[in-house]
């Protein structure tokens, strides 16, 4: 009995163990692969080459995942949520624990609910009418900053406001020492911001913070 195997092209092939060429010879006529096997051999091989072939269909490298998760922030700050929903739930199934996409998918998810969310004006109004009673930080990082922030945000009712962070580790992890008291929301922001040389822009669906001078997204065509 002999194991045809079919490939478009060379980088089709897959990679067995050079020791099973010695055992059992090949040979290739229009590109199937042909190897003279016994049943139980057969079986272990089409095994191998199942997992194989899984492993290869499900391999995306931590880079891949990177740019696929800053295109799905840039599409959810333009407000073509579909697109980032999209990309949030592909890299959900190669990476289910990946915090950042669940996140997002929980906030498109409640936006869906709720039918909509703020456009800029209004989201940055509401900011502004937030009163901190007390922001109280040594040493604090920019990560921790703005998020107690966003949460003093939600706690004042209302639906929650997004804040946004377009931040390196290295930007987040930046330490700041803060002690505000009876503040806007909105001046809070910038103050965290202008400590760690970050801006804050109010987009159609989130708070955004991003390094000065980084490059801000296109606008979706209306």
């Amino acid at each position: 009995m002999s194991l045809c195997l079919r490939a478009q092209s060379a980088r089709d092939l897959p990679l067995i163990d050079p020791a099973f060429f010695i055992a059992a010879p090949l040979f290739v006529s229009n590109r199937k692969l042909y190897w003279p096997l016994e049943k139980p051999e057969q079986d272990e091989l089409m095994k191998t080459l199942l997992i194989l072939a899984s492993i290869l269909t499900m391999t995306v490298g931590a880079q891949e995942v990177q740019t696929l998760l800053s295109e799905a922030q840039r599409d959810y700050i333009r407000g073509d949520k579909a697109a980032a929903k999209e990309k949030f739930t592909m890299i959900q199934k190669v990476e289910p624990n990946n915090r950042i996409a669940m996140t997002y998918l929980r906030m498109i998810a409640a936006e869906e609910k709720k039918g909509g969310t703020d456009d800029a004006a209004a989201l940055r109004q509401r900011v502004e009418k937030t009163v901190i009673d007390k922001i109280e930080f040594r040493d604090a990082t920019v990560g921790e900053a703005l998020e107690f922030v966003g949460k003093k945000i939600a706690a004042s009712g209302g639906a929650k406001v997004n804040i946004v962070q377009q931040l390196s580790e290295a930007e987040k992890s930046a330490k700041v020492t803060i002690s505000l008291s009876n503040i806007a929301a909105s001046e809070a922001l910038r103050y965290v911001a202008d400590l760690a040389n970050l801006t804050v822009t109010y987009e159609k669906f989130a708070v955004v913070v991003r390094p000065k001078g980084a490059a801000q997204p296109a606008q979706a065509p209306k």
